[in-house]
């Protein structure tokens, strides 16, 4: 790459990125650790980047979660994954921008729930995502003011009885 092309793309690459770590920090990922896979970095930088400020508008913004989430919790980041990053780019775009189909990482994800009773480790990627959902519902509810009593303690209780929630 030439020196001129470089300055030429710099500035909306590094945009790209510190709209990916706020699109992040939005979904309770704080840090590098917590990241479900290291280089779904680059196709968000990427996607967030050529949206421009649109990315913050509510319905793109929906968008950009779905295929995010559908990456991290389908899984679909941890072998070769060139060939995904090369589709998302102008799938995502396409969708958001022009109604096209479902890209192919959202339309390919599949979360089977029995895959909860085999999260054993902080290593996986579906770990790492529920883990910044659960926090995320629990730092809203708390904003909200909405506390989650137990309930009394009777054999309902025990067997999977529903908690109630109190608005405030």
């Amino acid at each position: 790459m030439r020196r001129a092309d470089y300055q030429l793309l710099r500035d909306q690459v590094l945009t790209g990125f510190l709209r990916a770590a706020k699109f992040l920090t939005l979904e309770h990922i704080f840090l590098d650790r917590d990241l479900p896979y290291q280089t779904q970095l680059v196709p968000l930088a990427a996607i967030l980047a050529e949206l421009g400020d649109k990315w913050e508008e509510i319905g793109t913004k929906q968008n950009v979660r779905q295929w995010y989430w559908s990456w991290v919790l389908g899984e679909l980041y941890g072998g070769a994954v060139e060939s995904r990053h090369a589709r998302d780019l102008p799938e995502v775009l396409g969708w958001i921008r022009e109604g096209a189909p479902l890209p192919t990482t959202v339309r390919d994800s599949n979360f089977n729930p029995h895959r909860l009773l085999t999260l054993r480790t902080r290593n996986s990627a579906a770990y790492k995502g529920i883990y910044a959902l659960l926090d995320k519902v629990a730092v809203d509810r708390v904003r909200n003011q909405e506390y989650v009593v137990p309930g009394d303690g009777s054999e309902d209780d025990q067997c999977g009885g529903q908690d109630t929630v109190y608005d405030e």
